[in-house]
């Protein structure tokens, strides 16, 4: 009897999820646990990264369009404090919430016999950006994908106001349009998927006569006027990041559907069942006879569909990352919301469940450091070595880069040497950032950002090589790097009065290698 009860229990309130989301709860929360994050998370690769940007502005840069570095700007003059950098990707959350609350109550999501409130579609909207763990990522750390999620809804808006032949003979829809397509270039190379599905929408809508509007023609010339910033810096350094680019997608593996599989089961784990499985649900319906419900679907597709089949291709050959896809999944949240309304309260219940406890565990693990710890010979590892059976806190990343840097910086200035020397770029970001404006080399030396930045190592210069645990590398000596190594001293990276990852220095000596 027991068991009916709670059986009986759980049914209604699984019934009483989709009626009870309240959208301003669901953003407070959301907005809570980004500042608990903000406060205690260290920076990650990217983020770390893209801050350097706003130290160093420029028009573009080797990886990525210019965007991120310009707001990131002034928050670097102010002190560049971590707390300070997370403002933009915080209110960019928000600001994507509320434009895609706006965006959905612009569209008509279910057929006229099943309109949903208002109130109901925003809690679905804020349910769908809260549920998903990489979007709340992507809301604490700024990368160029933070602002594509932005950016994506109020496209999709602008593009919707304009299936109206009046207001596509007005000049100020386009003008709208084509700033926002403007921005979406200048964020991330991606942001040509944006482009794209705003024209594929505007032809479905407009079909051939789009080419007779004079607005299309006035948005195409300053989307491709705001690219300028990008191609006169990649004119300036001979095609450096067009070239990357091409070379990343292409990848150097050959293409497996294991590899592919892998990468969209972790698409999965980041983004959420929820709004795969609820946009799902509105492609396979058939309501031909709503033309509003059709149109929706359409630019859903257009938006979403191309940019996540480009992934699927390139995941088969170990060339892309996870949040890549965002703004192809934020783009199919209209359809998700639509789709939801229809799905069986019991099943929305479960998988919101799951999303809710699989979202606790990851944030929950990044505030406490992670699983596992180093202990015995692997808590005194010396440089470039990984101690056999030793397995690497996978939070490690996120811990102890400020106080390494710091560590690094004194010990190159008590020995009057320019600048410190790590083997991988994503050490370098957090490294570069804690450690500035202290010059940091990347070494073996190879076409990168930091490069362009720092300059190379002279040939005889002395450096502080600073190697991470976590990630041993080989520290070149020889030939191809420097005359001798010693080891200098180790920093550990403590959290929760746990070893989770140590840092080692190096003091290297003549540099051998030619400047290319």
């Amino acid at each position: 009897m027991a068991h009916l009860g709670m059986l009986s229990g759980a049914r209604r309130l699984a019934a009483a999820v989709p009626q009870s989301l309240s959208a301003g709860w669901l953003i407070a929360i959301g907005l809570v646990m980004h500042l608990v994050l903000a406060t205690h998370a260290g920076m990650s690769p990217d983020e770390a990264h893209y801050a350097l940007y706003g130290a160093h502005l420029d028009w573009s840069y080797f990886d990525h369009p210019p965007l991120a570095g310009w707001l990131q700007a002034p928050f670097v003059a102010a002190g560049g404090f971590d707390l300070l950098m997370r403002v933009v990707p915080m209110a960019s959350w928000l600001l994507a919430v509320r434009t895609m609350i706006v965006l959905c109550r612009q569209l008509p999501l279910t057929s006229g016999s099943t309109q949903a409130s208002a109130p109901r579609v925003d809690g679905w909207v804020v349910a769908m950006m809260l549920a998903s763990p990489m979007l709340n990522l992507l809301g604490v750390a700024l990368v160029p994908d933070t602002l594509l999620i932005v950016l994506v809804p109020a496209v999709m808006s602008a593009t919707w106001r304009l299936r109206k032949a009046d207001t596509a003979g007005q000049p100020w829809p386009w003008l709208c349009l084509s700033l926002l397509l403007g921005l979406c270039v200048l964020s991330k190379y991606t942001g040509l998927f944006v482009v794209l599905g705003a024209g594929l929408s505007l032809l479905r809508f407009h079909g051939s006569d789009i080419l007779r509007m004079r607005g299309a023609w006035l948005c195409a010339a300053i989307v491709a006027a705001s690219a300028s910033p990008v191609l006169a810096w990649n004119l300036q350094h001979d095609w450096a990041s067009i070239s990357y680019q091409f070379a990343h997608a292409i990848g150097n593996q050959a293409w497996t559907i294991g590899a592919a599989l892998r990468a969209m089961a972790l698409q999965f784990a980041l983004y959420g069942l929820l709004l795969p499985i609820a946009a799902s649900r509105l492609l396979r319906l058939s309501e031909a006879e709503d033309a509003g419900v059709a149109n929706v679907r359409a630019m859903g597709i257009a938006f979403g569909a191309p940019l996540l089949l480009v992934f699927a291709v390139m995941a088969g050959r170990g060339c892309s990352l996870p949040h890549w896809t965002a703004c192809g999944w934020v783009a199919l949240v209209p359809l998700a919301v639509s789709g939801v309304i229809r799905m069986a309260a019991r099943a929305v219940a479960a998988l919101l469940i799951w999303q809710g406890a699989l979202l606790i565990v990851i944030v929950g693990l990044v505030l406490t450091g992670g699983p596992g710890s180093e202990t015995g010979a692997a808590a005194i590892s010396a440089a470039g070595v990984r101690i056999a059976g030793s397995h690497a806190n996978p939070l490690a990343d996120l811990n102890g880069w400020e106080a390494a840097a710091l560590h690094g910086t004194g010990l190159a200035e008590q020995r009057g040497l320019r600048g410190l020397v790590v083997m991988n770029w994503s050490l370098a970001s957090r490294i570069a950032w804690y450690a500035r404006p202290m010059p940091v080399f990347v070494a073996p030396e190879h076409d990168d950002q930091f490069r362009l930045w720092f300059g190379s190592l002279r040939v005889g210069e002395s450096a502080v090589v600073v190697d991470w645990s976590a990630m041993p590398l080989k520290v070149p000596v020889g030939e191809d790097g420097f005359a001798t190594c010693r080891p200098l001293d180790q920093l550990p990276a403590i959290v929760e009065g746990r070893q989770v990852a140590h840092f080692n220095y190096l003091l290297c000596q003549g540099w051998r290698m030619q400047h290319r």
